[in-house]
């Protein structure tokens, strides 16, 4: 009798352990069922907010763009998404600017069909003031959209909002622009990085400080020349710089007086492309847009 209630005993507990155990597994499996949605939805959530098509914006892509590198759209930049900057006062002359007139800027991003539905912006500058319009907000300090979306499939949507221009200095607008058929990333991407640069009116600048300034050839192949015309004993300094600012080559720092012509060679180091000579007289800079044609 002793004998069998012991192997009862065991069996009972035995069968509880089961049980025990077997709850344990259904817990366990509940758990990884939950912890994988959690990731689902984490990634999800990710790839939304790493979206410049997401209706609130982002930023902090205007200089990278919006590559599979940066985990946000797909593809590489395409010059099929064609940008268009209106300025309102209009530009003294093409990619020149008025100090400290603010100006109203429509920023247009088109593409060749009418297939898409949602337009986004990320543009940030160096100098200048941004300020947010219709459709756009400020967002760690550069321009997104707060809307993107279009009820019907059209090929391109206009991004409002102004800038104040500096006092002086080059200027470099940095922008991602993207379309797409929804706001999925990878559904109907298509996206573009760029730059646009503005420089001092040299026409303004010159009438009002009485400075001539004319530079040729232009475009240039070997060499070209900077002629100018300055007051007695000024500071001038000559410097190349690229199209987004950076110094490529120190050209001249001395006191000078009346005419002046320098010639100034373009060497193997400088590849062809757009740049900017800086015509500082005293202290206040001149910007000169030159070409660098291929020898």
């Amino acid at each position: 009798m002793h004998k069998y209630m012991v192997i009862n005993c065991h069996v009972f507990w035995g069968l509880r352990m089961f049980s025990y155990i077997n709850s344990i597994n259904q817990q366990l499996k509940k758990m990884k069922k939950s912890i994988t949605l959690l990731f689902a939805s984490i990634i999800a959530i990710t790839l939304m907010s790493f979206s410049i098509l997401n209706g609130n914006g982002i930023s902090g892509y205007s200089t990278t763009g919006c590559g599979t590198t940066n985990s946000c759209h797909v593809g590489a930049s395409n010059s099929n998404v064609v940008i268009a900057l209106t300025f309102t006062p209009a530009l003294p002359a093409p990619n020149t600017y008025i100090p400290g007139v603010q100006y109203s800027v429509a920023f247009n991003i088109a593409w060749p069909t009418a297939t898409q539905r949602r337009f986004g912006l990320d543009l940030s500058t160096n100098l200048g003031t941004l300020n947010s319009s219709a459709n756009t907000q400020l967002l760690s300090g550069e321009i997104v959209q707060t809307t993107n979306f279009s009820n019907t499939a059209i090929n391109n949507k206009t991004f409002n909002f102004t800038w104040t221009a500096p006092s002086t200095g080059l200027v470099t607008l940095n922008y991602a622009a993207l379309t797409g058929m929804t706001s999925t990333p990878g559904a109907g991407d298509h996206w573009a990085i760029g730059t646009y640069s503005l420089s001092t009116s040299v026409d303004v600048s010159e009438s009002d400080r009485n400075i001539k300034v004319a530079i040729y050839p232009n475009p240039i192949l070997e060499s070209f020349n900077v002629s100018y015309n300055v007051a007695d004993n000024s500071l001038v300094k000559l410097e190349l710089l690229t199209i987004d600012g950076k110094l490529v080559k120190s050209i001249l720092n001395k006191t000078q007086s009346g005419n002046q012509i320098i010639n100034i060679p373009i060497d193997d180091s400088i590849p062809a492309g757009i740049y900017f000579i800086n015509i500082s007289i005293n202290g206040i800079d001149n910007y000169k847009k030159i070409i660098v044609d291929e020898n």
